[in-house]
């Protein structure tokens, strides 16, 4: 097994895993969170700070993008611009930009409005009692930051995902 297979198995493996894990947030985590607050704190909390599953998902960001440029290169011949021009040069070039703005605005939005949820979810919890309407704005605020940043990057990674498929 040479470079190019272990770069390929490693950006469709991690790749999976990182667009479906932010279609599932996206579609129905977020919305279910978004609904069932102040009571979805305790579950947020767990998810964000102790499931390892924004570790996971970041990890896996991290991998598509770094195995996705080893590709790029190889495929690429380094880079050659004549390449770019080509029909498939055209569509990796636009799907794996729209990978790295998902990344950037899930980085950006999406982990610190969680882990913002996960902190008042605990706070909220701790309390022993009903949240302050201090609490319940905020955990709005942060909601809807993590509905936005979930469902651009969803849409992003959809995209690109298309442009990976109809690459070939």
């Amino acid at each position: 097994m040479g470079i190019y297979e272990i770069f390929r198995l490693v950006h469709i493996f991690a790749g999976v895993f990182w667009a479906g894990a932010n279609f599932v947030m996206a579609g129905f985590i977020t919305p279910s969170v978004k609904a069932t607050a102040p009571e979805s704190g305790k579950f947020m909390g767990y998810l964000a700070q102790k499931s390892g599953f924004p570790r996971y998902a970041e990890l896996s960001g991290w991998l598509t993008i770094l195995a996705g440029l080893g590709l790029y290169w190889i495929i690429s011949n380094g880079f050659a611009i004549a390449w770019f021009t080509t029909q498939r040069g055209i569509i990796l070039t636009l799907g794996g930009l729209l990978a790295i703005i998902a990344f950037i605005i899930g980085y950006a939005i999406s982990k610190p409005a969680s882990k913002e949820l996960g902190k008042l979810g605990q706070e909220i919890q701790a309390s022993g009692g009903p949240p302050s309407p201090e609490q319940l704005a905020e955990v709005q605020a942060q909601q809807n930051k993590l509905t936005q940043g979930a469902r651009w990057t969803a849409i992003l990674l959809a995209f690109s995902v298309i442009g990976m498929a109809l690459s070939r």
